[in-house]
């Protein structure tokens, strides 16, 4: 429902004009419109959807494929697959691989970690009072078995020659394929809050990857000098404590998903945000996808056409960040774009996906 995004040029800013195509109540309180805008450099269609500030019978939620980190799915499918318990409108979130379908940054639903926030690029987060925050935030975990505390490098992402990842049951059925790991299986674990002790009990231990992962625990698997650590420091039988930490701690945010860049901050279009993102990604007319807030607390989606000329041709980053100022977003962000960007309303594509095959 969520999942990543100010004036390419002055010129095509003060020249662009649109043209009326009528705004629809999709529900009560969530509208939808068509703009078509005139530029200089081809016409451009933007699909805008409003919703009133996250309270009440409103409520903004990222949305994981699949209903895990592992695997793609599209946005209409994501939607049907929730709409019996809820009425569901909205566009495309974070980046991720294509071959697995991995987020590049966080993913915290309900307050439960998934995935990391990716610290050199923005994540977009929720607050319970409805307030929508576009910041960095880095991770920081610790284990600790029977010495002292030991750095935890990630969350649900394969560990490197050296270090230690929490694997929960978000990922899926087994930790990835590996070789040269010690896998430590904790059972009964809660779930993976920030800020608070992650508590197990080793049941396993085992080399190499393909470790089952409880419904009701997790594993910690280490690679380098970190797995002998891990082997010696967690014994079966042995209580382990893992403590995902947040910087800055995002007090009251829920949920959150990745992406980036920041484009708007207190009502200003932001041409550079220097966040870790390559030139094409900023520079190039492309679709893309936005979510930002209003002053009123109003939350704005925002899907652009683009890659197909004689009807849309798409924005650069900075089309996208003046696009939001202009619909009344005092804070905004990227989300990803491309062939992804996609807007559905109750698992119905509203916008014309760039790809020959569609969404």
């Amino acid at each position: 429902m969520l999942r990543r995004l100010v004036i390419a040029t002055l010129l095509a800013g003060i020249f662009a004009s649109p043209a009326a195509a009528g705004r629809v109540m999709m529900t009560p309180g969530v509208t939808y419109e068509r703009q078509l805008m005139f530029t200089t450099h081809g016409p451009e269609v933007i699909h805008v959807m409003t919703a009133p500030r996250p309270g009440g019978l409103y409520a903004l939620r990222p949305v994981l494929s699949n209903d895990s980190v592992l695997g793609r799915e599209t946005v209409s499918s994501m939607q049907r697959r929730i709409s019996g318990a809820t009425t569901v409108g909205g566009v495309n979130a974070d980046m991720f691989t294509w071959d697995e379908g991995l987020p590049s940054g966080m993913f915290m639903e309900s307050g439960v970690m998934k995935t990391p926030p990716h610290p050199k690029r923005s994540t977009v987060g929720i607050t319970d009072d409805g307030r929508l925050l576009v910041q960095r935030v880095a991770m920081l975990g610790t284990w600790q078995g029977l010495s002292q505390r030991r750095p935890l490098n990630g969350l649900n992402q394969r560990p490197g020659p050296e270090g230690v990842s929490l694997f929960t049951p978000a990922w899926g059925a087994t930790t990835p394929a590996a070789n040269n790991t010690v896998e430590v299986t904790l059972q009964p674990v809660p779930p993976a809050a920030p800020f608070t002790d992650i508590t197990g009990v080793v049941t396993s231990a085992k080399p190499a990857g393909g470790t089952p992962i409880p419904r009701d625990g997790a594993v910690l698997v280490g690679r380098g000098a970190s797995a002998g650590r891990l082997a010696s420091e967690a014994p079966v039988g042995q209580e382990v404590i893992a403590r995902l930490v947040l910087r800055p701690r995002w007090e009251g945010v829920v949920d959150a998903v990745g992406g980036g860049p920041l484009i708007v901050q207190n009502g200003q279009p932001i041409f550079r945000a220097l966040e870790m993102f390559t030139s094409s990604q900023l520079s190039l007319r492309a679709p893309r996808s936005a979510i930002g807030q209003r002053a009123d607390g109003r939350i704005i989606f925002a899907a652009v056409d683009g890659r197909q000329p004689g009807y849309s041709t798409g924005m650069t980053n900075f089309e996208m960040a003046q696009t939001m100022v202009r619909l009344g977003a005092v804070t905004a962000s990227a989300l990803d774009s491309g062939g992804s960007t996609t807007m559905a309303f109750e698992g119905k594509v509203l916008n014309r996906p760039s790809d020959p095959g569609g969404e």
